[in-house]
């Protein structure tokens, strides 16, 4: 089986502090095929961006090793310069050089290529990122998302053997960016390219990634695509992160089932029989029943989409999110009587 094309051993990054050593990356391990486009996924501050730098060769290592194509380039004893690992960078700001056109920006990295491959290379890119006639325009001319794809065509331009991008979308209006994660996806899979992309945004990850690490203070916590992520959390913390959700409390049973207040479930998880635990519980898991015994308090309500999110109070005073298909006239303080679908809910030690 060929060598991952990235692959992350181990790896610790920090930095010194007068109290000592501070930590930010602690025993993180990954590895990203040829082809494929991963994703880092956390809050900010958890280290993500640092695992970026320590890639393109800007961080230094404490401990573990960075591989490209099976080949070291990062240990704490030797670090391959950054101009020497062939590693793109879309940053976070575009970093469009203001006085040079769209053509120069994209060539900016094939200076030392003959003027016809240059010419020819920027062509094929622009006409990639669905530009090919604005080649003469300047970056104050462009929109935001049309210098976005300037950035990367001109991360492209030298044929790195792996790109990273760096909070590419951040600077973007929330439906914008949605959008454009999916057409770079399309733009990257056409080019062939090896991607890791860095972002607390999980729409950007689902929309774009092809296999989505969620880290916890400096650890990588479940590595799986965008579905597992969603329906089969691996901890508390990640349920809670992906997606919308409410874990509730809940106790195991000596059969396997959990008791809820809307009574016995299935659940999966690490968890021990008699055991105190808490159930994730989507909105969707929950439907409106008229006939239900079941009874909760409206305390939110708000449009989402083709229907309603309410947010429910239990009689324990626990409230759960519920995604109503469409009106059905409650009102804020009305009691309404739901359920549980069936199947089997993720649940985590209490």
């Amino acid at each position: 089986m060929p060598h991952p094309h990235l692959q992350l051993d181990h790896v610790r990054l920090g930095y010194r502090m007068p109290t000592g050593m501070h930590v930010v990356v602690d025993d993180l391990s990954l590895a990203l095929h040829e082809g494929r486009i991963g994703c880092l996924l956390g809050p900010s501050g958890c280290g993500k961006s640092t695992v970026l730098r320590a890639i393109s060769g800007f961080e230094p290592l404490l401990a573990g090793s960075i591989a490209l194509h099976g080949e070291a380039v990062s240990t704490p004893r030797r670090s391959l310069a950054p101009e020497k690992r062939r590693v793109g960078v879309m940053f976070q700001d575009y970093a469009l050089f203001p006085h040079l056109s769209v053509d120069d920006n994209v060539g900016f990295g094939l200076r030392r290529e003959p003027a016809a491959a240059r010419t020819g290379r920027v062509r094929e890119l622009l006409s990639l990122v669905g530009m090919a006639s604005l080649g003469g325009k300047y970056p104050h001319e462009l929109s935001g998302g049309q210098q976005q794809r300037v950035a990367l065509a001109r991360a492209l331009a030298p044929r790195p053997e792996l790109l990273l991008l760096d909070e590419p979308f951040s600077s973007l209006d929330v439906d914008l960016r949605e959008r454009l994660a999916g057409e770079i996806r399309d733009i990257l899979k056409e080019a062939e390219a090896t991607a890791i992309l860095v972002t607390h945004d999980q729409a950007e990850a689902f929309a774009m990634a092809d296999e989505i690490g969620v880290m916890e203070q400096g650890r990588i916590v479940q590595w799986g695509n965008a579905y597992d992520l969603y329906h089969h959390p691996a901890t508390a913390f990640v349920a809670g992160f992906i997606g919308a959700g409410v874990l509730v409390p809940g106790r195991r049973g000596d059969n396997g089932s959990i008791r809820l207040e809307f009574g016995d479930i299935h659940a999966s998880g690490p968890v021990s029989n008699n055991a105190e635990v808490r159930v994730l519980l989507r909105p969707d898991d929950l439907l409106a029943d008229a006939h239900s015994p079941i009874r909760a308090r409206l305390v939110h309500k708000v449009f989402r989409g083709p229907g309603y999110l309410y947010t429910l109070r239990l009689p324990s005073g626990s409230e759960v999110l519920a995604q109503m298909p469409r009106e059905d006239g409650h009102r804020v303080g009305d009691e309404v009587g739901i359920r549980l679908r069936t199947g089997t809910l993720p649940a985590f030690p209490a």
